[in-house]
Order: structure tokens, then C-alpha cells, then sequence
């Protein structure tokens, strides 16, 4: 019996700004070493980014809410 593996990733596309000056989050899933990406349709301001813990920054009522939206990682602490 092999053994499955399934991740999901949050990131930034912080090559394309658009006219706001927000960047989109993208998701990319991959189970079994088979990836695929797309757009979490989010867009949010580049220095609000946590690429670490792949969250929004902030306490404030739209970082909790956009943070639920991408269900964020429990392991990261706000």
C-alpha cells in the first residue's frame, strides 16, 4: 500500500500588481506530487502578506475575515 500525500499552498502573485495596487492570492494543491493552481479570486495590499504562515497581517476585522476565507494555517500564530 504506497503512501498519498495532499498540500495546500497560499501565495501571492506579487509580480502582477493591478491598478489598486493589490496583488492576487493564488492557491496551488497538490496530492501525489501532481499539482495544480488558481486564483482564490482574493486580491489584498503586498505589505499585508505573510508568506510564512500564508495569512493576511492584522487583527482588524478584514484580516479575520480574509484569513477564514483562505482558511488559513492553524500552526501561525496572529
Amino acid at each position: 500500500m504506497s503512501k498519498s500525500t495532499f498540500t495546500i499552498l497560499f501565495y501571492a502573485r506579487k509580480n502582477q500588481v493591478n491598478r489598486s495596487g493589490k496583488i492576487g492570492i493564488m492557491i496551488r494543491v497538490t496530492v501525489n506530487g501532481e499539482s495544480v493552481q488558481f486564483s482564490s479570486k482574493l486580491d489584498i495590499d503586498p505589505e499585508l502578506w505573510d508568506a510564512t504562515c500564508q495569512k493576511m497581517i492584522g487583527v482588524t476585522k478584514v484580516a479575520r475575515e480574509f484569513n477564514v476565507n483562505i482558511r488559513s494555517n492553524a500552526s501561525c500564530k496572529s
